[in-house]
């Protein structure tokens, strides 16, 4: 990061790093520890009859929150951002105490590290809750309670009653590459199905021409295979191992595979033509012409 910024635009960025990284903190704090361990009693704001019991644990808080408590939220946010410009990046230690400056390096910088890889873990959990919630509709510990675990289902899935067990069943079958996509049209999204490995996976719409996919299989097959021996070969060459002076009498280079490519004789790469076009043939005759 510092290679594309100066020292002080990197320990500004750093700041805004770590506050963020604290804000996401306490909200994933915030989303989790409500629904778990219960929420205070009496009333956020007493004058519109509204609980802290009636505020959710997801993004619909937002909402419910008066105006007024928005303004209290923004007006604590400024006193710590107005103390932040005297102490940046020390809240004391215990935080919000008061001992700015008490911790010394190395303890400091040990936990300074914690925190930055805290609030980053924070960051990345805010957003899959925030993005979880947005397509459940739950908060991530309804997910967990009702075991509705996938968040491309829970959007439009009903509660099915199975026994004793409640199971979450979508109204439309969805991709297995691609559990926010319905099937495309031709697959049957099934792996082991009438093609081994179909999960539903065609962005560019091939499978729609039933006539061509056995022939658009077999091609996908014979990239597979020949990309599997490239690789091979690629490897196996870097690796040391090689068989010159059989191929040729000039010396070539097992170093660097595609270099040795352009070292192989014209006669060579005839016969590994006839070869590939051989194997093609049979393929056709055997294969492809049955369907």
């Amino acid at each position: 990061m510092m290679a594309f910024q100066d020292e002080a635009k990197f320990r500004k960025n750093r700041e805004l790093e770590l506050k963020h990284g604290r804000i996401c903190m306490a909200a994933t704090i915030g989303m989790i520890v409500p629904d778990l361990f219960g929420r205070f009693d009496g009333y956020l704001s007493p004058s519109q009859g509204l609980k802290f019991a009636d505020i959710p644990s997801t993004i619909d808080a937002i909402y419910k929150v008066p105006v007024e408590g928005w303004l209290q939220i923004f007006a604590v946010a400024g006193a710590l951002e107005a103390k932040n410009q005297a102490f940046p990046m020390d809240y004391g230690w215990p935080a919000f105490t008061g001992n700015v400056g008490k911790l010394q390096d190395p303890e400091r910088t040990k936990k300074l590290l914690a925190e930055i890889n805290n609030g980053r873990l924070a960051m990345v959990a805010m957003a899959a809750i925030v993005a979880q919630n947005g397509a459940t509709g739950q908060s991530l510990v309804e997910q967990f309670t009702t075991g509705n675990l996938n968040p491309f289902v829970g959007g439009y899935a009903e509660q099915e009653m199975t026994g004793d067990r409640v199971a979450l069943r979508a109204k439309s079958e969805l991709s297995v590459s691609l559990p926010w996509a319905p099937v495309p049209e031709g697959l049957s999204n099934k792996p082991f199905g009438e093609y081994v490995g179909d999960v539903g996976f065609d962005p560019l719409g091939f499978a729609r021409n039933k006539r061509l996919l056995p022939w658009y299989r077999e091609a996908e097959l014979a990239h597979g295979r020949v990309c599997m021996l490239a690789v091979l070969g690629y490897t196996v060459q870097t690796s040391g191992a090689k068989w010159e002076p059989f191929i040729t009498r000039y010396p070539t280079d097992s170093s660097d595979p595609l270099k040795a490519a352009t070292q192989v004789p014209i006669i060579g790469w005839l016969q590994i033509l006839v070869v590939i076009a051989l194997s093609e043939l049979w393929r056709y005759e055997n294969v492809i012409s049955k369907y």
